[in-house]
């Protein structure tokens, strides 16, 4: 009507009321309009503020009804794409500001050897690898910023992969007009332009779609590459920490129930400010951390370890420092347990993005993000896992074992790596993603990354024997150890006999070698798919020559003792074996030997059982071949010196035959042989020669009886006796570890 009167004819027969009545609707027309165009901007306000899982369509109808020059629908689209995109920077700005503030604050803590050694002992024994096992898995203070850091990766990851999808959602049911469909095309049809995208709009949305996906994995990468260095750089305004940390002094208690009974930290509420939620959830619990590591007094069942109350190397923190979501001085235990958790759930909100039907490009990127964050993790365990083979040696302390078989070291290796291998085994196969739709954006690992665990696998073999057999002959002269990061003051540790110390490590090499590590590669076998067959080769060897050095090292005084003895008592006095009386007694130096023998195989017993066959057997070869050697050195014997050291050999022979091994016997028939050959045959009647035999067979009767108590140690016990000398057996003649079930 406005147009109507506007385009009236300007007449001078118009009469003055038809004027009148125009100026009134055209001055009423144009506040409708000025009410019309208020009313289209708060539309586009509100369509603004506007979420896709909000009624969108609501305020683009009205729009669309009205008659817009703008599209509605494409100013919608982009403005969610750029609060996305806004959202997704910041947030992981954000995200790597809490990190950084916690992580500072733990690496200033002054963490000892002994409190390191503590966490882990404690790992080891209440962890049984139960994926919802509440007990610690580390320090106090690193469980929980490895919790935060879960839930924060969690919330964050979770929260984008459901905005990215929303917006996917909607912005597809525009491209295929489903959404069209009731949506008003205005007035005479002006806002049916609105209605359709051009191919460029579409190829645009489809670009914008695929540019989030990317934003959101590149940011997310980033985020796990980054150094502490890096992620210094990267972060803006990382020096107003202090304030935020004194901003949120009130809230500890608050939120820190908040983050134990695992509330959202980000909200799905468009208003909330969910990254600076990130931010201060993470300053409180860095406060809290700070707090509780003052007043916390632990209750560990650890205390028997007395270790030197020295902070950890510098230089263990900047191993650390490569990986900045990585909590200095964390062990692999909790590492693998919370990075496959973590991956898991990244794993899960990646397999629903690629289900999204943007393009093949974005299943690419968050396939090449999973493979980059999967390789970070599968790094940073292992750097904790080296770590971890270094510490071992603090956990040693000692005490026999139930089994009596050595200490509890090879137990607590056994469960230790078994925990490790397993987490490891989720981080590389993100067991812990669902997979939601047929798209797989987790592809099977490289060969360089199993190789890499494999490696490792040995080397932490290596580094904590290394370590244990290190700490075992170290002298009283040198109480202190410092060849890694791991300092140890050993003023306790001395106190034990170096003697002692050799015995167990002795008996948990042979542990390792029989009982562990077979398990070991058996259970890596089957977690990796993957022999270790020529591994199994060297290690076996690097376990055998340590156990020989470790036994040379206890025996080579104790040998030389014992052909000290047998020496001067056979070659000081050349002339009783010339002399015509005939044997009364064992020899001296036989007696004194075999008491040298009781003693050793008291402290044996005492220490390490299962050695005592070993030990003795070693003395006796030794003394056997001792004997020979010496009496090879007589040059004349008499009928009655002969019979000397006929009884002398014998009376050893009897009296530690459950000790005797072929090579053994093999070694008193050549000394039988030689006294025989160097023997005065012409004193040899028959007659006499018998006579002297039957009263040799008394005499060695009656020693044996006015011995029995002495020497009753030494008496067989068959069964213990016969499982002792297949095992040493096997042992030495085998040094290739097979698998074992």
């Amino acid at each position: 009507m406005t147009e109507e009167i506007r385009t009236l004819p300007h007449s001078e027969d118009f009469t003055e009321s038809a004027v009148q009545q125009r100026s009134i609707i055209e001055l009423v027309w144009k506040e409708v309009e000025d009410v019309v165009e208020d009313y289209k901007r708060d539309v586009w306000e509100t369509l603004g503020q506007t979420r896709p899982d909000d009624n969108f369509l609501k305020p683009m109808s009205i729009l669309l009804e009205l008659g817009v020059e703008d599209n509605p629908i494409w100013v919608w689209l982009q403005t969610i794409v750029d609060d996305l995109r806004s959202k997704l920077i910041d947030s992981f700005d954000k995200l790597n500001s809490s990190l950084l503030v916690i992580r500072q604050d733990l690496q200033k803590e002054n963490v000892t050897n002994d409190e390191l050694a503590e966490s882990l002992l404690m790992a080891i024994t209440k962890y049984s690898g139960a994926i919802q096992n509440d007990v610690p898995r580390d320090q106090k203070s690193i469980d929980q910023m490895w919790t935060l850091l879960f839930s924060l990766i969690s919330e964050v990851t979770k929260y984008f992969e459901k905005q990215i999808s929303l917006f996917w959602g909607c912005a597809s049911s525009f491209l295929n007009g489903y959404y069209q469909r009731n949506l008003p095309m205005g007035q005479n049809g002006e806002s049916r332009s609105h209605l359709t995208f051009s191919e460029s709009e579409a190829a645009t949305i489809r670009n914008d779609g695929k540019d989030l996906v990317d934003i959101f994995a590149s940011r997310l990468t980033e985020f796990f590459e980054n150094s502490v260095e890096l992620s210094t750089e990267k972060t803006p305004n990382f020096e107003a920490r202090d304030q935020v940390l004194s901003d949120t002094d009130g809230r500890n208690t608050s939120l820190r129930d908040n983050l134990n009974n695992g509330l959202n930290t980000y909200s799905t509420d468009p208003d909330s400010s969910s990254s600076s939620v990130c931010l201060s959830a993470s300053a409180v619990l860095a406060n809290n951390l700070r707090n509780d590591r003052n007043s916390e007094n632990s209750d560990l069942a650890t205390s028997h370890l007395k270790l030197v109350e020295q902070p950890i190397s510098s230089n263990l923190g900047r191993n650390y420092n490569l990986y900045a979501f990585l909590p200095v001085s964390a062990n692999a235990i909790g590492t693998s347990f919370y990075l496959s958790q973590i991956i898991g759930v990244i794993g899960t909100s990646a397999s629903r993005l690629a289900g999204l039907s943007i393009s093949s490009e974005h299943v690419e990127i968050l396939r090449e993000m999973m493979g980059t964050i999967r390789e970070r993790c599968i790094d940073a365990t292992c750097l904790t896992w080296q770590q971890d083979a270094k510490k071992f040696k603090l956990l040693e302390d000692w005490k026999v074992s139930k089994s009596r078989s050595g200490t509890k070291i090879p137990s607590f290796f056994l469960h230790y790596q078994i925990l490790v291998l397993d987490g490891l085994q989720r981080v590389l196969f993100v067991n812990e993603a669902e997979r939601v739709f047929n798209v797989s954006v987790v592809l099977p690992p490289s060969s360089r990354l199993i190789s890499s665990i494999k490696t490792q696998f040995v080397n932490t073999i290596f580094l904590s024997l290394d370590g244990l057999v290190k700490v075992a002959v170290i002298s009283e002269k040198k109480p202190r150890v410092q060849e890694d990061e791991f300092t140890i003051d050993l003023a306790k540790v001395t106190t034990i006999p170096m003697e002692s110390r050799i015995l167990l490590t002795t008996c948990n090499i042979f542990e390792l070698q029989n009982r562990v590590i077979p398990k070991l590669f058996s259970h890596f076998s089957q977690a990796f798919s993957i022999q270790l067959t020529d591994n199994s080769n060297i290690i076996g060897d690097a376990l055998k020559q340590l156990d020989e050095q470790l036994f040379t090292a206890f025996m080579k005084r104790k040998r030389t003792t014992f052909m000290n003895i047998i020496k001067n008592g056979i070659l000081k006095s050349k002339d009783v074996w010339c002399r015509s009386e005939r044997p009364m007694d064992v020899s001296v130096f036989i007696y004194e030997s075999l008491l040298q023998l009781v003693i050793i195989h008291s402290k044996v017993y005492s220490v390490a059982p299962p050695l005592i066959f070993r030990v003795i057997t070693d003395l006796l070869q030794h003394i056997a071949t001792n004997v020979r050697d010496s009496f090879g050195q007589i040059e004349r014997f008499s009928l009655e010196g002969m019979l000397q050291a006929t009884i002398d050999v014998e009376f050893i022979n009897q009296k530690l035959t459950s000790f005797v091994t072929p090579e053994i016997d093999a070694i008193f028939q050549s000394t039988y042989t030689s006294v025989q050959n160097s023997t005065d045959r012409t004193q040899m009647d028959v007659t006499l020669m018998t006579k002297q035999l039957e009263d040799m067979k008394k005499l060695l009767l009656r020693c044996h009886k006015l011995s029995r108590l002495e020497f009753i140690c030494f008496k067989e016990e068959k069964q213990t006796k016969s499982k002792e000398k297949d095992a040493y057996i096997s042992f030495k003649s085998n040094s290739r570890l097979e698998p074992r079930t």
